[in-house]
């Protein structure tokens, strides 16, 4: 979960990272904090590093990620695009998004034997001939949000999905 996927003038290249540690000791209670870490090295001398943390909350059923890609090389790189491999091995999934008429509903919900699980995308969304970032100059940050939350009932985890979205909502049945 969270592999970086950079698109580098309209090839797609999905990154490991070279490590994984714990960022500082933790309290029984609080977040348990990773970060992993690798280099982007193109073809045509583009170099970048990326950095990802994932904060576990105990007993929310909750990873929130946050990745950082940074231009370190001395030219820019172009035609760019960054987010983070998401993969739950489900063949059934459900996304109210829609670009006109549901912009800010950005997750989808995965079914599984036992759980549920919701993605939330909280990143402008990428248009397959605009990329984002786009360009990237040499020094310049890039970074993308998302949030993992895993519950047994399918119901309580699309509520979570919308408080964290701040959306109200009402309950409805259909006859």
């Amino acid at each position: 979960i969270g592999a970086p996927v950079l698109q580098v003038k309209g090839r797609t290249e999905y990154l490991a990272y070279a490590s994984i540690k714990p960022l500082k000791a933790q309290d029984a209670g609080q977040d348990v904090r990773l970060e992993a870490s690798t280099v982007y090295a193109g073809g045509s001398g583009e170099k970048a590093d990326i950095r990802t943390t994932y904060a576990f909350s105990p007993g929310t059923g909750t990873i929130e990620l946050v990745s950082v890609l940074t231009n370190s090389g001395p030219t820019a790189i172009t035609e760019l695009g960054y987010s983070l491999y998401f993969g739950p091995h489900s063949y059934y999934s459900f996304s109210p998004y829609d670009k006109e008429k549901a912009p800010d509903l950005n997750f989808r919900v995965y079914q599984k034997k036992g759980l549920h699980m919701g993605w939330i995308n909280s990143n402008p969304v990428q248009e397959e001939e605009k990329p984002l970032p786009g360009n990237l100059p040499p020094g310049g940050s890039f970074e993308v949000r998302y949030k993992l939350l895993v519950d047994a009932r399918g119901k309580s985890l699309l509520e979570r999905i919308f408080d964290i979205l701040k959306k109200d909502t009402r309950p409805a049945s259909f006859q």
